[in-house]
């Protein structure tokens, strides 16, 4: 288990040598830069988590993992509650936090990539063509399927309400399971991730035209401690890291990764 608190020496060799065992040797640390990189992160399944073994894991960890071998550097990776986590880049406990950068009270103490690496995009799918779902108020009077331990970036909680009148048909552990639950009508709507959806479309070979309804999109940048002594240094290194590691079309990549490859945000000016 992750303790709840600051890093401690012993923590950095053990995940060191953790990610050692499971990768190739890094290069030459890029100037300026210290190592081991600290990133923190809350739970939010299937992006960031801790497994049963109590290791960090997901598509975002995996990613700063690949950017941090980039800049020859070791990786910190620990999970904390929201409101801890956020805390330690304020106070620079922690040196990255890869997630929105609009929380109020992280203004003034962050420096973020000048564009989103990611957007993820959370989704209500159905077989209804006649069905229209503009707001979660939409969902009311509806039955609904959610994938276990998925928060949905706080959607789970409007549906699990009472007084907001969803009803839970189905709760499946993994994504294709809920996709079969849909086509078997055991719920009207299936709320999930976008690109677990199209991974499930594949594992399942269903090619029964399934019709989206886009509830969320959240946009993920590379926040950086202000309180880092070479807060933009590490900024900009990092920013180089992910062009260069990001997933390329035409990759064996995963459905997120594809996701990433197809989408290349790092240079797209934001509206």
């Amino acid at each position: 288990m992750i303790r709840q608190a600051g890093w401690t020496r012993r923590g950095v060799v053990a995940c060191g040598l953790a990610t050692l065992l499971t990768r190739p040797s890094l290069g030459q640390p890029a100037p300026g830069l210290t190592s081991p990189l600290r990133m923190v992160f809350f739970p939010f399944p299937p992006f960031n988590y801790v497994d049963a073994a109590g290791q960090p894991q997901g598509d975002l960890v995996v990613l700063f993992r690949r950017m941090c071998e980039h800049l020859g550097v070791e990786s910190d990776v620990r999970e904390f509650p929201v409101a801890r986590a956020r805390q330690m880049i304020i106070n620079g406990e922690a040196d990255v936090l890869l997630t929105n950068n609009a929380a109020p009270e992280l203004q003034g103490h962050i420096l973020s990539s000048s564009n989103p690496i990611d957007e993820i995009v959370i989704q209500a799918f159905t077989l209804d063509p006649t069905l229209r779902i503009r707001t979660l108020n939409d969902l009311r009077g509806r039955s609904v399927i959610l994938q276990q331990r998925f928060a949905y970036g706080g959607i789970r909680t409007f549906i699990e309400t009472p007084t907001n009148d969803v009803r839970i048909t189905g709760e499946p552990n993994d994504t294709a399971s809920g996709l079969r639950m849909l086509l078997a009508r055991r719920g009207q709507i299936y709320v999930q991730y976008r690109n677990k959806l199209q991974e499930a479309q594949t594992e399942v070979g269903s090619s029964v035209e399934l019709f989206s309804h886009t509830l969320n999109v959240i946009s993920i940048y590379i926040n950086v401690s202000a309180r880092h002594p070479h807060a933009k240094l590490l900024l900009d290194r990092l920013v180089e890291a992910y062009a260069a590691v990001r997933p390329q079309p035409g990759r064996s990549n995963t459905p997120l990764e594809e996701q990433l490859a197809q989408y290349n945000p790092v240079w797209r000016l934001t509206k």
